[in-house]
């Protein structure tokens, strides 16, 4: 590892080699026993089977210094990712997922190796046990430490902040001594063997852990430093598509939070934020760009520090949610999105329930940011591990409200809708994966009836062996629209608070309401910290007599019907280019480019304009 990376994640770094070392020689010990299984070699042929010795020091390597690992992780990593994305079922919930079976699957290959040697009877089905859980436990490890090493190795130096760093060194530190002294000590007492078993299943450094409490900072602060160049071409921010509109401009922002943890139970957030647009068209400024120095989150949180039990966050926070299609903290946009909530939630390492009511805050740039009377968000969300073999269910009903809203007949009342969906994320095999999501609606938007749904569907296939690790994905996307804007039933899907950018293209020209878009695109690891996404996206609209909604929801772009005309779909076709380069000191660099090519209903609504979408960002976070 280079300079770039704590020393947690170079210890880290250096623990995977190692691994990488073993399963070498666990393919060499399994190549004999196959070679041996098909010469007939028996038990009795030998003094010992092939590999019999190094089969019992690749038990005593995984039971105890993979398991040591994974505590490790979910002690010095995932904390801080969990703090900062605040998310169910994202990449820390996948990677805790795969830890519980790589748990399962080592006691099984250790459980396959005990039989295998003490049984003289049934040898040649006991080898095969060995075979099999070895193959399982080599793919599951291989494809984990990838994934670790492409998304959380390029997360964490985004996420850490310095504070963090020192944290983590200093769990290191403590874990990594704790654990010698203990193991000196049980060494020194009778049975050393079997105590120093004994001491890594129940933690292998009790020492080291007592002394977190002291070595820990308990007032942090850290903030972010951003800095983002922008250039729009035919659609500009919330306003339509229209040929030859052209704006380029500078965004920046700056975050500074301090974090106290009093108790291991108790944790209070304060963060402060400024956006600025500078060479923005327009005046003023919109609230998705600028808000001049606001209170972002004020969060007290009642939730004890291993992370399992029941909990309470309240005050100004963000909310995350899966994929964040329908709730997430926008963190793309230059002011984000914040929500004043209350929240309880009650988790364990299979399971999180959380139960929250919520008003998401309106940015009011010169004045105190506030939430609007009225505009309420009700929601349960359940995110379960194993429910579905390696994968992760996730269930919600979420209930939205607004006052004083305008029907298709200009009728007036208040809104109140009731979103009910569920969310499939999982790995078919050690290279493909799905994701899959489903949501319905139905309520009332003043004296309309509301009927709407949505689906996203997404295969990964991840080719290997190769140098750049490409990923190829295919994805299918569809929201429903309106069929008859006067009916007094309200068709269009409602997208709640979703982060959409990079979802359905990364010029936000088309968002989760009134379209069907299919997606085919590759990510590849161009190396150790750059990494690139190339996306061709095809959209069309779901109903030709609803309009073209944005990436934030707004329409764009509407054609009228004709008696007897066919209104056209297709809205057109977009490439993406996107690369991410994590540079030294907690610098991060960020480019891309998209081009939307107009389809027929496009080329209708908005002759001659095609979207240009391009951005260089530069941040830093301490």
């Amino acid at each position: 590892m280079n300079e770039a990376h704590s020393e947690a994640i170079a210890e880290i770094a250096r623990r995977h080699a190692d691994i990488h070392r073993h399963l070498a020689v666990l393919e060499e010990v399994l190549r004999a026993m196959e070679v041996g299984a098909d010469s007939g070699t028996v038990r009795g042929d030998l003094e010992r089977a092939p590999g019999e010795a190094a089969l019992e020091g690749l038990v005593k390597f995984f039971t105890q210094e993979v398991c040591d690992l994974l505590r490790l992780e979910e002690e010095i990593l995932f904390p801080p990712l969990e703090r900062d994305l605040n998310e169910i079922g994202g990449p820390v919930a996948a990677l805790g997922l795969e830890h519980e079976q790589l748990r399962r699957m080592i006691r099984e290959f250790a459980q396959a190796v005990l039989t295998w040697s003490q049984r003289e009877s049934e040898h040649a089905g006991a080898a095969e046990a060995v075979l099999s859980s070895a193959r399982r436990l080599r793919e599951l490890l291989r494809i984990h430490i990838e994934k670790e090493e492409a998304v959380l190795f390029r997360l964490i130096p985004k996420v850490f902040t310095r504070a963090d760093r020192q944290r983590a060194a200093a769990r290191l530190r403590a874990w990594s001594k704790g654990k010698a002294i203990m193991l000196m000590l049980l060494w020194g007492m009778s049975g050393g063997g079997e105590r120093e078993v004994w001491a890594q299943e129940h933690g292998g450094g009790t020492g080291g852990q007592s002394r977190v409490g002291s070595t820990e900072r308990r007032f942090t602060v850290h903030g972010e430093l951003r800095l983002r160049w922008e250039w729009r071409e035919g659609q500009l921010f919330g306003g339509g598509v229209r040929a030859g509109e052209k704006d380029g401009y500078v965004l920046t922002r700056v975050r500074i939070g301090m974090e106290a943890r009093p108790t291991q139970w108790l944790r209070v957030l304060l963060q402060g934020q400024d956006a600025q647009a500078m060479g923005f068209l327009g005046e003023p400024d919109p609230p998705l760009v600028e808000d001049t120095f606001d209170l972002r989150q004020a969060v007290v949180e009642v939730f004890d520090q291993r992370r399992q039990g029941w909990g309470l966050r309240l005050g100004r926070q963000e909310l995350r949610f899966g994929d964040e299609r329908l709730l997430g903290a926008f963190d793309w946009g230059n002011t984000a999105r914040s929500f004043d909530a209350v929240r309880f939630f009650y988790a364990r390492p299979q399971y999180r329930i959380d139960l929250f009511a919520a008003s998401v805050v309106a940015i009011r740039d010169g004045a105190f940011n506030t939430h609007r009377a009225g505009e309420n968000l009700y929601g349960l969300y359940g995110s379960f591990q194993n429910v579905i073999p390696n994968g992760v269910l996730e269930g919600y009903a979420l209930w939205r409200t607004r006052p004083r809203v305008v029907g298709e007949r200009g009728g007036r009342g208040d809104a109140d809708v009731f979103t009910v969906g569920t969310r499939w994320v999982g790995t078919m095999s050690a290279s493909l994966d799905y994701r899959l999501e489903t949501a319905g609606q139905w309520g009332r938007w003043g004296e309309d009836v509301v009927r709407a749904w949505a689906l996203h569907a997404q295969l990964g296939y991840r080719i290997r062996p190769t140098g750049l690790s490409p990923r190829v994905v295919v994805e299918y996307n569809q929201a429903s629209g309106d069929r008859d804007p006067q009916d007094g039933r309200r068709q269009t899907f409602d997208q709640l608070y979703p982060t959409n950018h990079d979802k359905y293209g990364i010029a936000d020209v088309v968002g989760w309401q009134n379209m069907r878009n299919v997606r085919l695109g590759v990510g590849l690891r161009l190396g150790p910290r750059i990494t690139a996404q190339v996306d061709y996206h095809s959209f069309w609209l779901a109903s030709p007599r609803d309009a073209l909604y944005s990436a934030g929801g707004a329409p764009i772009a509407r054609l009228h019907p004709v008696e007897g005309a066919v209104l056209p779909t297709h809205v057109g076709q977009e490439v993406d280019v996107d690369v991410r380069i994590a540079l030294p000191h907690q610098v991060s660099l960020a480019t891309g480019y998209a081009h939307l090519f107009p389809g027929r209903f496009l080329i209708r609504a908005a002759p001659g304009a095609s979207v240009s979408f391009a951005y260089t960002m530069l941040s830093y976070r301490f």
